[in-house]
Formats: C-alpha cells, sequence, structure tokens
C-alpha cells in the first residue's frame, strides 16, 4: 500500500509541473489588465498570497453587477 507522504508528493510534483514561468506571465498579465493596475514585482504567486488583488477583482465584479440596482457597495478597508 502507497503511503500518504508519497501521494501528497507525487500530487505536488505534479502540480508543480503545470507552473511554469510562462503560464505566470499570462495569468500576471490578465490579472492586471482586469484590476487596471500592477501586482507586486516579484513571484506571482508572492503578490497574489494576501488576498488584496482577489478582493479587489471581487468588488468589480461586484460593482459592475450591481450598477442597475440600488444596492450599496461593500465597505472598504
Amino acid at each position: 500500500m502507497a503511503s500518504v507522504s508519497s501521494l501528497d508528493k507525487d500530487l505536488r510534483n505534479m502540480r508543480l509541473g503545470k507552473y511554469t514561468p510562462q503560464a505566470a506571465n499570462e495569468v500576471r498579465t490578465w490579472i492586471e489588465e482586469s484590476l487596471g493596475e500592477p501586482l507586486a514585482a516579484g513571484d506571482l504567486l508572492d503578490a497574489l498570497k494576501d488576498g488584496s488583488a482577489l478582493c479587489k477583482y471581487g468588488r468589480d465584479i461586484y460593482l459592475s453587477c450591481s450598477k442597475n440596482t440600488h444596492a450599496k457597495p461593500p465597505p472598504t478597508d
């Protein structure tokens, strides 16, 4: 029977094999274009780790969906 730690290593290696610098640059470009502002310089995963880009994107989606309603926007930090 295979050990769980071996399975974890195999899955991690499979995920890392799909993460390429080219794919990271494409994702970074898409996120920056969607937000209309640059992400922090450096590694993409580090730039996304604090969640601020996701919050900004979610707020933009919420505001674009609620333009035709009288809903209040969510509070900002």
